[in-house]
């Protein structure tokens, strides 16, 4: 077992970590449900927790028939890019 601090830098793979942080994916059913498009309210939530280490995606469903909960994510890459663009914004 390692005795590296919680906060320190971490190789894990091909990524470097700033942190040992692992947010695990959390379905948050924040997505309209119209069109399966991130509210900012989803992006506030991400942006909020963008320090840490490693940040696991939620649900996203595998087809457009195939959402297993209400208002999440639609599996298109160019609705999860307000994700994107504010993890970069206030990311550390």
């Amino acid at each position: 077992m390692s005795n590296q601090p919680l906060f320190a830098p971490y190789r894990m793979g091909d990524l470097d970590l700033p942190n040992r942080i692992v947010m695990a994916p959390l379905t948050r059913m924040r997505a309209h449900p119209h069109d399966h498009v991130p509210t900012a309210l989803q992006a506030e939530y991400y942006a909020q927790r963008a320090s840490a280490g490693l940040i696991i995606a939620e649900a996203t469903a595998i087809s457009p028939e195939g959402f297993g909960w209400a208002d999440t994510v639609s599996p298109f890459p160019l609705s999860l890019q307000r994700h994107a663009d504010r993890e970069r914004e206030d990311g550390p």
